[in-house]
């Protein structure tokens, strides 16, 4: 499961997957900034966005490298989305817990962390 974390890690976007009321994929393709250690990946997207109001419904999601244009170019995971909210704000080049956007992670016990599920 390692490995297939690892396509994400020289990705310059990525491909989210949320999910409508009727259970149909919608995906959508963003930039992303991943965590010092690679182990969470934050996407930032206005409050009122459709994606953001699916992801608030159910926090089921799946992500996916891709190209600029959503072409996935690595395995689809499975994840949960948490919403963060807060200041954009930066210490020492590296973002802190006030950056807002998305926080995806999946089944690992330790909090801000991403696994596959």
């Amino acid at each position: 499961m390692a490995d297939e974390w690892a396509a994400l890690a020289g990705a310059r976007y990525l491909n989210l997957e949320s999910f409508r009321r009727d259970g149909t994929g919608v995906r959508t393709p963003l930039w992303f900034a991943p965590s010092a250690d690679g182990a969470v990946f934050y996407i930032y997207s206005v409050a009122d966005s459709f994606k953001i109001k699916r992801l608030r419904r159910t926090p089921r999601c799946r992500i996916a490298a891709c190209t600029m244009r959503g072409v996935p170019t690595g395995p689809w995971l499975d994840a949960t989305a948490t919403i963060l909210a807060g200041q954009v704000t930066y210490r020492d080049g590296e973002p802190t817990d006030a950056l807002p956007g998305r926080l995806l992670r999946g089944a690992q016990a330790a909090p801000a962390r991403m696994a596959a599920e």
